[in-house]
C-alpha cells in the first residue's frame, strides 16, 4: 500500500528503470507501470526533471532516517567504523546505486538543473558533518570539513563503481576509517 499517488508514481519509475533501462525510460511508460493516465502524472510530476528530483528527495529521506540513530552517539572510531561500512554498503545495493547512478547520468546530459545536484550534495554534506562533528573530543571545523569533503566523492564514486573496483569493503572501510580518525578523532 503507498502513502500516496507520488509514492506510487516513484515506485513505478524505480520499476520502469529496472525493467528498460535509461535509453527506455519514459514518462509514458512511468505513467502506464502506475496504472494512471499521462495527465494524472503530469499533474504530480510536470517534468521528468521533477520526477527525478522526486527520487533524489525520497533517497534522501531514507538516507536521513538511516543515520539518525548515529547522530545519539558520540563519534567514537568504533561507531565511525560503522558509519563507514554502513554508508558502503549502501552506496553498493543495487537499488540505491541505480537511482543515484540513473540521477548522475540524467544530470551529466544536462537533464538535471545543477541546483538539484548542488542541493543533494550540499545535504550529504550537512548530514556528515552533523555526524562526524560529535567526536569524543570536539573535532575543529576545518579537520570536519576535510573529512566530509574526502567522503563524499569517494561514496558516491564508490557507488558508480564498486562493482568494477574488486577491493573487499573491508578493506575500504578500514581505510577510510583510519584516514577520517586522523582527522577528526582525539589529538
Amino acid at each position: 500500500m503507498y502513502n500516496s499517488k507520488k509514492d506510487l508514481i516513484l515506485d513505478a519509475a524505480r520499476r520502469v528503470h529496472r525493467e528498460a533501462g535509461s535509453s527506455g525510460f519514459s514518462m509514458r511508460k512511468v505513467a502506464a507501470s502506475a496504472g494512471m493516465s499521462l495527465g494524472n502524472l503530469q499533474y504530480h510530476f510536470k517534468t521528468k526533471e521533477t520526477l527525478f528530483e522526486g527520487l533524489l528527495n525520497q533517497y534522501m529521506e531514507q538516507y536521513r532516517n538511516r543515520y539518525k540513530e548515529f547522530r545519539k552517539l558520540p563519534l567514537t572510531r568504533e561507531t565511525l567504523s560503522v558509519l563507514i561500512k554502513e554508508i558502503l554498503k549502501d552506496e553498493a545495493s543495487d537499488e540505491d546505486g541505480e537511482i543515484y547512478r540513473v540521477l548522475y547520468s540524467y544530470a551529466e546530459a544536462g537533464g538535471m538543473s545543477e541546483s538539484v545536484m548542488d542541493s543533494y550534495i550540499e545535504e550529504l554534506y550537512q548530514i556528515l558533518y552533523s555526524l562526524l562533528s560529535y567526536t569524543a573530543s570536539p573535532a575543529s571545523a576545518d579537520n570536519v570539513h576535510l573529512a566530509c569533503s574526502l567522503l563524499i566523492p569517494y561514496f558516491e564514486s564508490y557507488g558508480l563503481f564498486h562493482g568494477k573496483l574488486g577491493a573487499p569493503i573491508g578493506s575500504i572501510e578500514e581505510l577510510l576509517t583510519k584516514t577520517i580518525w586522523e582527522l577528526v578523532g582525539p589529538a
